[in-house]
This record gives structure tokens, sequence and C-alpha cells, in this order.
């Protein structure tokens, strides 16, 4: 009886962390919890002891943190516990790893590691084929990055990341890079043709997010909308180029901003449209007959229903441009049901 009651016990204790962080598809396949590390019992005569050294290691790893502008959201990370309890495992004495090991030797390591980890993944690809999804963008210092990530119904993985600056994009070198493409760019397409005279079993799938993103810089053209961005942009400029204005506005507004980053290039323009929807009233209230385009009313109605009029497109932008899964089964129901809520197929 107390032995069916201990193992009845045991099934409910809570889950360990690092379980729950593999079931979740991390691809560390070493990732476990020490056995020599867990929480020892303590006598209440050492708890006071106990505390000093917790907070003599939390003041040290706090300083690596602020110090390095390292997020604070970094220590909910397995890997962030993983090293903990391993730096407690191999002890004192033991000399940490220099920039250039992490960076070159446990890099390589790691890297090893994953591919490692990966032949399950491929395994199923060759009995059951995959998605390969191309993810295009340009990083700060102007170089032109391409991500190839390739998807399963077992999740989605990295493969590589190339650098293509300095080539000419055309046809025949990303036929060179790629088997299969999801952009719907003309280069790309040529690529994708080439690619189905070699190998007929290959799809070719435009980019959702890159089609709906069109579709946005088209309607912006439009004259009214085109007048109605520019006022808007005018408004927003006045704002954010005075501090004292800025800061007013924060204060007004608790804190929101009006300018923020947009899913896409042209999506931007919308989404500080809507922002500016919202802060109308906080707006207002800064002037009192010195704006006639604030204190306009036809300036708020042209905003409100270009949003009303694009909400449903945005919700759609946003929902194809998870990279989480493909988007093709699921993007032309979403665009019927944009179309038929905001009517959008006479304007388009």
């Amino acid at each position: 009886m107390d032995e069916t009651r201990a193992r009845a016990g045991s099934s409910r204790a809570p889950p360990d962390p690092y379980q729950d962080a593999a079931r979740r598809g991390t691809l560390d396949p070493i990732l476990h919890r020490s056995q020599s590390t867990k929480q020892p019992k303590i006598n209440s005569s050492i708890m006071g002891d106990m505390k000093v050294r917790a907070m003599k290691m939390g003041r040290a790893i706090t300083k690596l943190f602020h110090y390095n502008r390292i997020p604070p959201n970094v220590a909910n990370s397995p890997y962030y516990r993983a090293m903990v309890d391993t730096i407690a495992e191999v002890g004192p004495g033991v000399k940490p790893p220099s920039a250039h090991e992490i960076g070159r030797k446990y890099l390589d390591m790691e890297v090893d590691d994953y591919w490692r980890s990966l032949k399950d993944h491929f395994k199923t690809w060759e009995e059951y084929g995959c998605t390969l999804i191309c993810d295009g963008w340009t990083s700060n210092n102007r170089q032109h990055i391409i991500n190839f990530m390739a998807y399963y119904l077992t999740g989605t993985v990295f493969v590589r990341s190339i650098d293509t600056s300095g080539h000419r994009m055309d046809a025949q070198y990303l036929y060179n890079l790629i088997d299969d493409t999801l952009d719907n760019a003309a280069d790309f397409k040529a690529t994708t043709k080439k690619l189905h005279e070699k190998q007929e079993s290959i799809i070719w799938v435009p980019c959702a997010t890159h089609c709906i993103d069109l579709t946005m810089e088209d309607i912006g053209k439009l004259d009214d909308v085109r007048d109605t961005i520019d006022e808007g942009k005018m408004v927003t400029s006045l704002i954010y180029n005075h501090q004292f204005i800025t800061d007013l506005l924060r204060e007004m507004n608790e804190g929101r901003e009006i300018l923020r980053p947009g899913i896409t290039r042209f999506a931007t323009h919308f989404v500080a449209l809507e922002s500016l929807c919202r802060a109308k009233a906080s707006i207002m209230q800064m002037w009192t007959s010195t704006a006639y385009i604030v204190l306009g009313e036809d300036f708020w109605n042209r905003p409100e229903r270009i949003t009303d009029l694009l909400e449903p497109l945005v919700l759609v932008l946003k929902l194809v441009d998870a990279d989480t899964k493909p988007t093709m089964g699921i993007v032309y129901d979403a665009m019927d049901r944009a179309k038929v809520q905001r009517k959008l197929w006479d304007l388009l």
C-alpha cells in the first residue's frame, strides 16, 4: 500500500523544465539537468550562508547581463540553467572559455551537434518531402542575406544562411543556390522554371507576404490615400522633430508611440495611420487653434476610413508573414474573408 502511494505521488511530480524544453522542440540533443547539481537538503543553520552565496552569484550574473546589454529574459532560456548547473558541477579553478574558443572551437562543436540532431528530420524529408522556405533581408551594414529553412510537420528547422552581397541576383545565380523558393520576384520565377525542368515534382508557391505588400503599395498610390499618408507624415514629423512635443504626447497618450515598426515596407504607412487614429484625442489636446490639419474633421475621417478599409488586409498580412509554416493552404480563404468583410475586390 505504501509502495503504491509512493508511486502515485511520484507520478504527480512537477514537470522538469528541461524536459519541457525538449518537448517544445529544442534541437540540442544533450540538453539535460546534471544529477550532481540537484538542490541538496540543507539545515536551517546554514540558510543564512546560502542566501549570502546566492546574492553573490546573482550580483555577478547581473553585472554580466547589464554591462553587456544582454536582455534579462535570456535567463528564461533552458541553456542558461544548463550553463549554471555545469559551472557548479565542474567546480572552482576551471578556466572559462575565451572569446576565440566560444566563436570557433565550441561553435563548431555546436554546429556538429545540430546537424546530428537533424538526422531524424532528414529521414522524414527523404520519404515525404518538405517545403524549403527562403527569406531574404538586408542587414544594417547593407549585406544581403538569404536564410533557408525547411518545413515539415515535425517543425521548421534552419538549413543555412548565405551572404549574397556582391552577386547579381539573376536566375542563374539563384539556381545555383536553391532547389525551391517562395518569393514571386521575376528572378525567382525564372529560377523555379529552371528547377522545374530538372525536377518536375517542384512546385512554385509565391510569397503571400510580398503579394499583399505589393497590393498595399498600389492602394497607397491612390490620390486620396497618398494625400492622407503625406499629411500623416507631416503631423508625425512635427511631433517627433521637437522633443517637448514628443514628451507631451507621450504623457497624454499614456506612453504609447505613434511610430511603430511595420510588418513590411508599405504596411508601415497604414500602421502609422492606425496609431494616429488611436491617439486622435491626445493629439488634439496638444493644440487649441494652431493646427488646421490636426483639428480638421476631414483629416481624421480619411485615416479612419482607410484604416477600416485595410484592417482585414493587414490581418491577412500578419497571418502569412509568420515563418512557422507554409501559408498556401490558408491564404486564399483568408483573402476571401478579407474581401467579403470590406469589399476590397472592387478596389483591387
